[in-house]
């Protein structure tokens, strides 16, 4: 039987993605000396919450919800095979056009030269802006940060994680948050906590069982998740736990909050309208590309004044919204095309 697709799981991936762009496009606006939003009083964290860090959680948790609840069926050839399309080849494709705009644009070489030749092999793997983050020396372009190498690694350990899974899945996350709880509690790293690969694989783990657990979307329970959602939103003062501990239950409510509007007049219009729906299909690819879709727009449109950074955001996001769809729409033209067999 043909399992059910989720509709509220698009809304989810959108909103991710927007919270991710909303934060870089306000950080690089800074950076860049153009405009200072919190001098605007517009803030992108709270007390307890942090609007990037929200989004990348959720990120992680669709993709542990996506993979576990379509993977009935699982053969690790063809798991491969699909990873290998859907994650490295826009990757390798972003960094391609990446290095091509950089070695024809700006003078000079694009990489140091100090960097050993070998270390490309990170980028073959997609892990060089990860490592970048613990000193390694790479040829990263900055295509999908930190955040491309520490999902690939997740994927690499989901057949084991779906056979702990499907084993006891009671088991297996009661031990994934004992896990994740003594982590994070000592992690002392050089990176912040949230790049943290073993701190992070806590959400695609969590992604994965709500994928086993959740059978129905039930509308009732609004009425408790509604109002949680709103408490970590508007409450004040800083909640006295670990900070990671903070996002991960405030991303869980979040995820089941909209996971549960899907039977709703609200999730089925936001999550069936065109917009958050192809938004959520080139996130991936948007992702990508978007932080130097900002850099470079923020030069030609120097938003210097909050009326001019709020009226440069949607031609910005439009712009990494269509080399999104671009990138995605030819890397699989051939696929989507095959003619079919005849009989």
């Amino acid at each position: 039987m043909e399992r059910k697709r989720w509709n509220c799981i698009d809304m989810l991936r959108a909103g991710s993605f927007l919270l991710i762009f909303l934060y870089h496009y306000m950080i690089e606006t800074e950076a860049g000396g153009y405009f200072s939003f919190s001098g605007a009083g517009i803030l992108y964290e709270n007390a307890n919450i942090h609007m990037a860090k929200v989004g990348v959680t959720l990120f992680f948790m669709i993709s542990g919800f996506g993979l576990m609840y379509s993977s009935r069926e699982f053969s690790l050839k063809t798991y491969a095979k699909k990873r290998f399309w859907r994650i490295l080849i826009p990757f390798y494709a972003a960094s391609l056009f990446m290095f091509l705009c950089k070695k024809l644009l700006i003078p000079g070489p694009v990489f140091d030269g100090t960097i050993p030749k070998w270390h490309i092999i990170f980028t073959v793997l997609g892990l060089d802006g990860y490592l970048k983050e613990y000193g390694v020396s790479t040829f990263s372009l900055g295509v999908g940060e930190w955040f491309v190498g520490c999902m690939i690694l997740m994927y690499v350990c989901f057949p084991l994680l779906r056979l702990g899974m499907k084993k006891n899945r009671t088991v297996m996350m009661v031990a994934a948050t004992a896990f994740y709880l003594i982590i994070a509690a000592v992690y002392q790293g050089s990176v912040p906590s949230h790049y943290f690969f073993l701190i992070k694989i806590y959400d695609f783990i969590l992604g994965m069982y709500l994928a086993e657990r959740l059978k129905h979307a039930s509308v009732s329970n609004l009425a408790v998740l509604i109002p949680a959602v709103l408490f970590f939103v508007i409450f004040p003062v800083h909640i006295p736990l670990n900070r990671d501990y903070v996002n991960t239950i405030f991303c869980a409510i979040l995820f089941l909050t909209i996971f549960c509007t899907e039977n709703t007049a609200f999730g089925r219009h936001v999550s069936g309208c065109l917009p958050v729906r192809k938004i959520s299909q080139y996130s991936y690819e948007m992702f990508l590309l978007h932080h130097w879709g900002i850099i470079v727009m923020n030069r030609i449109l120097q938003p210097q004044s909050l009326a001019a950074a709020v009226f440069c955001l949607i031609p910005e996001l439009t712009v990494c919204f269509a080399a999104g769809a671009v990138l995605h729409e030819i890397l699989y033209f051939a696929v989507r095309s095959k003619p079919a067999r005849r009989a």
